[in-house]
């Protein structure tokens, strides 16, 4: 996959989009494909904003967990050494392409926007490892012995995804920095590091407190044979539509077309006009919109 892809997936929302090559400093090791913000020139138009709230290119930046998982990877490869391992909602797979650096036997990447399997395809290739990609929860492959996830706990809805994760799956190295409490004791915290969005986003401090959790139990020697439930892909979709109409409306002050969906009940459809341009710049839209798994969740 070449870095010429990940720009025409881009310029489908936003005309001047391009990606360039640089390293997170949350994880400096591994170099992705990422967004180029030098592109950006003033204000997006009314069109080009709404463009990119309705298919925002999340897989173009690194998100802060992302960056604290795939470093502590690298840290503990013992962590995966040897392992199949499934990076659940992989974005620009930068977890994944830590845990096949770090000595897994195989990595599966899934998600499932085809441009974000695009941009792992592309990173992997840029960094010179191997991974299997995915675009179904549901038809992952059997014998996983290792799921990671980062920043997938954005809406209370999504906390059943916790014993979800540990029905299917022997082990789970997750990386939160919304929720401080999980609510399940079967996750135990190794450490908590700052980090930044990368391209930085400017988010708020507190979202930038990343905490690693390892959850295991013991499978009884059928590994990976669990439940088949559709709920973790379903749930994400539902909640980053609500999400999705609420933050933009109140980020962007202007209404979002959700695709197949409309603007909720409940969020005001405000009536602009085609041309007016919207003040603020890309990386704070994307910092509020963030479908799929990042939103600002207001529980603690």
């Amino acid at each position: 996959m070449s870095p010429e892809c990940l720009d025409q997936h881009l310029r489908k929302t936003l005309s001047r989009g391009r990606v360039a090559v640089s390293r997170p400093a949350g994880c400096s090791r591994i170099p992705l494909h990422l967004f180029d913000p030098s592109v950006l020139e003033g204000p997006l138009s009314h069109d080009e904003a709404q463009a990119v709230v309705a298919e925002p290119a999340y897989w173009s930046f690194c998100w802060a967990s992302g960056q604290v998982l795939a470093s502590w990877i690298l840290e503990n490869p013992g962590s995966v050494a040897d392992k199949r391992v499934l990076d659940f909602g992989s974005g620009s797979g930068i977890v994944a392409i830590a845990a096949a650096l770090a000595g897994a036997r195989e990595v599966i990447a899934c998600d499932l926007d085809p441009a974000s399997l695009d941009a792992v395809a592309a990173n992997a290739a840029l960094n010179e490892v191997s991974v299997t990609l995915c675009d179904d929860w549901q038809a992952r492959p059997d014998g996983i012995d290792v799921m990671t996830a980062a920043d997938v706990l954005y809406d209370p809805e999504n906390r059943p995804l916790l014993k979800v994760f540990r029905s299917a799956v022997p082990t789970v190295l997750l990386a939160d920095s919304r929720v401080r409490d999980l609510g399940d004791d079967a996750y135990e915290q190794q450490t908590v590091v700052e980090a930044r969005t990368w391209p930085d986003l400017n988010e708020f401090g507190e979202f930038n407190r990343v905490r690693i959790y390892v959850a295991e139990h013991d499978s009884g020697g059928v590994k990976n044979k669990g439940q088949r439930s559709g709920y973790p892909f379903q749930c994400f979709v539902e909640t980053s539509r609500r999400f999705l109409a609420q933050r933009a409306t109140t980020l962007l002050r202007v209404p979002v077309p959700l695709p197949g969906a409309g603007v909720l009940a409940g969020v005001p459809n405000l009536p602009f006009k085609r041309g007016v341009h919207v003040s603020l710049p890309l990386p704070a839209i994307l910092a509020g919109v963030r479908p799929m798994r990042r939103p600002y969740p207001s529980h603690p």
